[in-house]
């Protein structure tokens, strides 16, 4: 009866698979997205591949090795095909270079505004007490400007996605921040109240959400779907965070195309 050389088999089937999460990786900037459909994702993958390359290796090994290496090229084509597609489409959403410029000053008609030098929005400046952080990006579709008043406890940020900008995905991101209580802040063990959460069905679609932070703070947010000179879909999304209700709502209320 013939031996199997599992470890041999085993390595055979890793190689590819390490490949193609390299690939993947690459594929999302270098980072790993903590979603469970992402890693989801990497299992339908791998484990396919995984389970015929070793069912191919067992045949090739035991009398059988032309279907053995058609099981095995099966299971390649599934794992580098379907890695691909999904890089490209990572790829797609991937923010370039000019969508992730930072926002310039320009004053209109007697107001200063905040300015996207390639996507073609405004809005209102928060004011002379405000200083930006450096920009970040969460992922590589997303992009964040951020600007505080730490006299005044008040922080506004823009996030934009790319990729994103129906009613639905405005929706998605909308609910993601509110259950996302580690990144908003407040008090442990006190959950934050959701005030208002809606999408409007119009087109563009814009959304809004409101809540009271277990600290206290107001987290008031406006989504806008829009589409860059090119066509290319974005959320925009502006979140106030303030002691008190009042403060930014200019700047929510002043999101609009520049001329």
């Amino acid at each position: 009866m013939a031996t199997v050389n599992w470890p041999r088999g085993l390595a055979k089937v890793l190689v590819p698979a390490l490949f193609a999460f390299g690939y993947l990786l690459w594929s999302h900037g270098g980072t790993l997205p903590g979603s469970i459909k992402f890693w989801g994702i990497i299992a339908l993958l791998i484990l396919p591949e995984m389970a015929t390359g070793l069912g191919g290796h067992y045949l090739e090994q035991t009398g059988r090795p032309g279907v053995g290496k058609l099981i095995t090229f099966a299971g390649l084509a599934w794992l580098f095909g379907a890695g691909f597609f999904l890089a490209s489409k990572a790829q797609a959403v991937t923010l370039t270079y000019a969508e992730r410029a930072p926002l310039v000053t320009v004053d209109e008609g007697h107001q200063r505004r905040l300015r996207h030098p390639t996507l073609g929005f405004s809005l209102l400046h928060p004011g002379p007490g405000f200083v930006e952080s450096d920009p970040n990006a969460s992922r590589p579709s997303a992009h964040f400007y951020s600007f505080t008043d730490s006299e005044a406890r008040v922080r506004v940020t823009v996030g934009i996605f790319k990729g994103e900008g129906d009613a639905r995905s405005l929706r998605g991101l909308l609910e993601g921040m509110s259950k996302n209580t580690d990144a908003l802040g407040g008090r442990a063990g006190t959950p934050p109240r959701v005030e208002k959460l809606e999408v409007s069905g119009d087109e563009p679609p814009r959304g809004a959400l409101e809540m009271v932070l277990g600290d206290g703070r107001f987290l008031r947010t406006n989504a806008y779907g829009w589409r860059a000179p090119d066509g290319t879909p974005f959320a925009i999304v502006v979140t106030v965070m303030a002691h008190s209700y009042a403060p930014g709502s200019a700047v929510l209320a002043s999101f609009r195309p520049y001329p």
